[in-house]
């Protein structure tokens, strides 16, 4: 039996392998179809055919089995936001962390706050100039 950590890693290999196969058929049932044209020998484009009949038999099986929807998922999100949409999003949090802070009395969730700021500002120290009047209030963030 496979493990419950072998079994996810397994799965995305079939899911590249399926990805590899498939592109490289497609490529070799177009290229040995031009070389049979040409040549009149259409035994890689015969063999690249079954290789796209394989790789429809994975498509079908790891849909339904191996998770390759999932894996498909992470394939289609985009890997980075630009640029400046991370800083939009990293100033929305910013700023509703220091209403939280402003907002909250008890002193050990303040903070967690005050350090949870200290380390987007961090991560992004040209946002600091944004939040001068809150950060003149807060010093020590």
């Amino acid at each position: 039996m496979i493990s419950s950590t072998t079994r996810p890693i397994l799965e995305r290999l079939a899911y590249i392998c399926y990805l590899m196969l498939m592109a490289v058929s497609i490529g070799i049932t177009w290229l040995g179809g031009m070389v049979g044209i040409q040549t009149g020998d259409y035994t890689a484009m015969g063999i690249a055919l079954g290789g796209l009949a394989l790789s429809r038999w994975l498509h079908v099986h790891g849909f339904a089995h191996w998770h390759f929807r999932e894996c498909q998922e992470l394939l289609d999100a985009p890997a980075a936001m630009s640029r400046p949409e991370a800083e939009e999003i990293a100033v929305t949090e910013i700023a509703t962390l220091f209403a939280r802070l402003e907002a909250e009395e008890d002193v050990w969730v303040r903070g967690a706050v005050r350090r949870e700021i200290a380390l987007k500002l961090a991560a992004a120290p040209g946002l600091r100039d944004d939040f001068e009047e809150a950060l003149a209030v807060h010093p020590e963030i």
